[in-house]
């Protein structure tokens, strides 16, 4: 799994690194085809950071700005949790536009989902946890 997560988790470290003063909480949501049912992630620990960051696939780290302080201080501000595959997340989202905008599943499909994806992405982009949010009313 680890190679799996090492480019993500370099990706955020990184930023991490590089933009100390800012307010960012790092989440990651990963798919893991054979995974328990009902069973979390492991709570990532100093020794499991620095395996990952030290992978062939964490690439483009600075390698000496990997040390307890900022892997401890990273720890504090991230959190992983398993989910669906992409496309049953998509099926999901269709059903959810076909409920509140009234219209048929290929509607839905064709019509409203495009935008509640591009919508959803610029929204995921905003720095505040609080312009990230939206209604129904808003969605549409």
């Amino acid at each position: 799994m680890i190679r799996m997560i090492a480019e993500p988790i370099a990706i955020m470290f990184n930023r991490f690194i590089h933009n100390p003063s800012d307010e960012i909480s790092y989440k990651l949501f990963i798919y893991v085809k054979n995974k328990i049912k009902n069973k979390p992630l492991p709570n990532l620990d100093a020794p499991e950071l620095f395996k990952i960051l030290h992978n062939k696939k964490a690439k483009r780290i600075d390698k000496l700005l990997i040390n307890d302080t900022n892997v401890e201080n990273f720890i504090s501000k991230f959190e992983w949790r398993l989910t669906k595959l992409y496309d049953k997340l998509e099926i999901d989202l269709i059903d959810i536009l076909e409920s509140i905008m009234g219209v048929s599943n290929a509607e839905s499909r064709m019509l409203y989902l495009p935008n509640a994806v591009k919508i959803i992405i610029n929204l995921a982009i905003k720095k505040n946890q609080s312009e990230r949010q939206i209604t129904k009313k808003k969605l549409y």
